[in-house]
């Protein structure tokens, strides 16, 4: 049997077997779409988005990291056009950019930062900082892990000194252990992070990690602020993730607002006082909320 006839007895094998199956396809179908409702609006939006140029996949494959990084950033630009273009729902947005093949840059700022600051900050900061965040303005990551102990929130070195005087916190990186590391869109694309970090009280009581809102770099030109050391972590094995810019960041005694605590729960007060959150699991939702959106 020549090479041609086993292709054409195998399309005809194929044809045979799927014609014999008792399988429903388009009731698994749904299934695995969570339901027909479900399939048709991901595959009108997946229609949308193949017959338009800024999608196309067919040069990505050669491109170096740097490209590959600017077609995403290109990306997020276009489909955020289409969803007022087409007034598509938040669950519809989502959809398109999980159905582009291609992490996100600002990945992170919609499934960690974004649902931390909102869940965690207090009134007062999120009357002040939410609309930039919702639209945008503010691009944020969560700065959690340390290079020394991954996500061993107990063990995390950096830290938030209250200064009463000033009714501010500073923040610290005591050691290189201390660098935060792997923090996706930190390299390049984050205005602001929330950081985890030692809450230290006036006297030095260290009361735990707590959750922080810090800018890390200018809304004028982009540059990271003073005091702050940050960078991109370079490639990762095999290539992997090249459109997320993973980061790494120190800081060397930077002072923020005492607002800028997410003090929703727990609070300090302004000579220096700890108030404890209701429950002590309403804080540990703050840890809990990056590990489900982490690659």
């Amino acid at each position: 049997m020549s090479a041609n006839d086993l292709a054409k007895r195998t399309v005809q094998d194929m044809a045979s077997a799927r014609a014999a199956t008792s399988i429903d396809v388009v009731a698994v179908r749904n299934l695995l779409h969570n339901g027909q409702n479900q399939f048709l609006k991901q595959n009108n939006i997946v229609s949308i988005l193949k017959n338009d140029p800024a999608f196309d996949k067919s040069k990505k494959d050669f491109m170096d990291r740097t490209d590959r990084y600017k077609r995403a950033v290109s990306m997020i630009d276009r489909v955020y056009a289409l969803q007022e273009k087409h007034n598509w729902t938040q669950e519809e947005t989502t959809i398109a950019f999980a159905s582009l093949g291609e992490a996100s840059p600002i990945n992170l700022h919609n499934t960690a930062f974004q649902p931390v600051f909102f869940s965690q900050g207090s009134p007062e900061l999120i009357a002040k900082y939410g609309p930039l965040v919702a639209t945008r303005a503010i691009l944020g990551c969560y700065l959690q892990t340390e290079l020394g102990h991954g996500t061993n929130v107990a063990q995390l070195e950096t830290t938030a000194t209250y200064i009463p005087e000033t009714r501010e916190f500073e923040i610290h990186s005591p050691s290189l252990t201390s660098t935060k590391w792997w923090v996706g869109a930190l390299g390049k694309t984050a205005t602001h992070g929330v950081v985890q970090a030692k809450l230290i009280l006036p006297g030095g009581k260290d009361v735990g990690p707590h959750l922080f809102l810090i800018q890390l770099r200018s809304f004028e030109d982009h540059k990271t602020l003073p005091g702050r050391i940050i960078g991109d972590i370079g490639p990762k094995v095999l290539g992997g993730f090249a459109t997320v810019d993973n980061g790494f960041a120190r800081f060397d005694h930077v002072r923020i607002p005492k607002e800028n605590m997410l003090s929703k729960f727990a609070q300090v007060t302004d000579d220096g006082k700890y108030v404890q959150p209701p429950h002590a699991k309403l804080s540990y939702g703050g840890v809990r909320v990056p590990f489900l959106a982490l690659p």
